[in-house]
Parts: C-alpha cells; sequence; structure tokens
C-alpha cells in the first residue's frame, strides 16, 4: 500500500505538474500574443517565461516562497478592485433563473470543468513536507483552499453578468473582455486590459514556479537521493517547452486539460486525501 500511494504520488504528480507548467504556458503564450505583443510569436514569449522561472526555481524553496509573498498582496488588491469595477456593469436578470434546467446539466459539466478547484489541492501536501511542524497552521490551508475556489466563482459569475451569457460562451478569453469594458473614473488610466494582463501574468508566474519547485523537489529526494543534479532543472524546463506546443489549436488545448489534467488532478487529490485520512485514523487507534 505505500509503494502503491508512494508511486501514484509522486510520479502522478510530477507528471501532473509538468503537464500544468505546459497548459499554463501555451495559455499565457496566445494571450499575451493576442492582447499584447501581438507581432512577438508564441515560442518567443513561452521561452521568455520559462527561462525567467528558471532563475525563480533555482533560488529554491525560500526564493519562490518569497517572491510569491511579494506578488500575492498586489495580485490580490488588482483583482478584487477589478470585480468593484465591474460589479457596476452586472446585471442580475443575465444569471437568472438560477437551475432553470434542474441540476443535470451542472453535473455534466462539472467534471471537465472542476480542475481549477480540486486540481491544485494536492500541492499543500506536497509543500508541507519541506515545512517545519511548528510552522504548519491548519487555518491558512483552509483559507486557501476556500479563496481560491470562491475567485474562480466570482470570475464565472461576473463575466456571465457583464457580457451575458451568450457572448461569454462564445469569447476564448472573457474576463479579459469584461475588463476592457471598464473605465475608471476621471479616465487617468486608458488601459486597464494591460494592467489586469500584466497582473494576470504574474499570478501564473507564481502557478508556474510552485509547481516547477514541488517537481524537482519531489525528483530530487526521492529519486535521485543525494546526487547532484546540475541538468535536471533545465531537462524539466525543455520537457515542459515541448509539452506546450504539444496541442496544435487552442480546441485541442482545451480538451487536452479536459481529458488529461482533470482526471490526473481527481486521482491525485482523492490520494492525498485519502493518506492524510488514513494517516490520522491510524495514528488514533493505535494510540
Amino acid at each position: 500500500m505505500e509503494f502503491s500511494l508512494t508511486f501514484v504520488s509522486l510520479n502522478l504528480g510530477s507528471i501532473h505538474n509538468l503537464f500544468i507548467i505546459a497548459l499554463v504556458a501555451r495559455v499565457l503564450g496566445i494571450t499575451v500574443n493576442s492582447f499584447l505583443l501581438d507581432d512577438t510569436p508564441v515560442e518567443i514569449i513561452v521561452s521568455v517565461f520559462l527561462l525567467t522561472v528558471t532563475y525563480c526555481v533555482s533560488k529554491g524553496v525560500q526564493g519562490v516562497i518569497h517572491i510569491n509573498i511579494m506578488l500575492l498582496p498586489i495580485i490580490l488588491v488588482i483583482l478584487f478592485g477589478m470585480f468593484l469595477f465591474a460589479g457596476i456593469h452586472f446585471d442580475p436578470t443575465e444569471i437568472t433563473p438560477v437551475l432553470s434546467e434542474g441540476i443535470i446539466p451542472i453535473f455534466n459539466g462539472s467534471f471537465s470543468t472542476s480542475h481549477p478547484f480540486v486540481g491544485g489541492l494536492y500541492f499543500f501536501f506536497m509543500l508541507m513536507a519541506y515545512f517545519k511542524k511548528e510552522d504548519l497552521r491548519s487555518l491558512p490551508i483552509n483559507l486557501v483552499s476556500v479563496t481560491i475556489p470562491f475567485i474562480y466563482m466570482i470570475i464565472i459569475i461576473l463575466s456571465y453578468g457583464v457580457l451575458g451569457f451568450e457572448i461569454t460562451k462564445a469569447t476564448t478569453f472573457p474576463l479579459m473582455e469584461v475588463v476592457k469594458t471598464l473605465e475608471v473614473p476621471g479616465g487617468f488610466i486608458e488601459r486597464l486590459d494591460s494592467i489586469f494582463l500584466t497582473v494576470w501574468i504574474l499570478a501564473l508566474f507564481t502557478t508556474v514556479t510552485i509547481s516547477m519547485l514541488i517537481t524537482v523537489l519531489v525528483i530530487k529526494d526521492e529519486f535521485l537521493k543525494d546526487k547532484k543534479a546540475p541538468l535536471l532543472l533545465p531537462t524539466l524546463v525543455f520537457i515542459s517547452f515541448i509539452l506546450t506546443f504539444f496541442p496544435d489549436n487552442l480546441s485541442e488545448l482545451e480538451r487536452y486539460s479536459a481529458d488529461l489534467l482533470v482526471p490526473l488532478g481527481f486521482t491525485l487529490t482523492g490520494t492525498a486525501l485519502t493518506y492524510g485520512f488514513l494517516t490520522i485514523w491510524l495514528k488514533n487507534n493505535n494510540g
């Protein structure tokens, strides 16, 4: 049982992280190319992004944690500021009536769209192995686990309320379209979408750095043991770059996410939760 749990959590976790990096890098490249640097090839955008991630991860756990602590307040302040401005244009009639077709359509679409809500929970279990026991607190972990789905739900509801259901359904990046509709009183900021895109890039950067850091730590600690591996990080970045351009277009990218990352995310999250509950249960029963 221990071998099976180790195999699933470490091997599948590392594979899942590499695919997450590839997915995020490809989406970032397409978005930046569409809204900001339309004359720059996507390959160049992704290369610069992954090289920056490589430099950050090379600083180790403390470097990644510190840069996340520095960027998180900036991301949250601008994000919730955008939510407030978007609320002015929100039309409640666009999201009513609720459950007009029953709950079955909700269940039918929940699996393919559930990865952002469950796919990252196992990150906390993997990162906790590198924290001291006295530094572990249940409140921050539970708070983050609730906050991330809450932010996603606000984004979805705002997109429907501001753009309308039909426009949102036909739009590739509805949140960017929502930002384009916003205006700052006084007009001293003309292009909010450029500012928001910059913050969004920072958010994706933190996601990829954590994913890459965990992958490097797991491979070093569990597979390479005490061996020096100076080429490990460059090799993982190269594999991520190849995986990034594996899908031919955005439709294949979405299908690749639904068919591969969602089952992997559920498997890893279920394994982590099961292992945690079993550990507590065995510890309590054995005194």
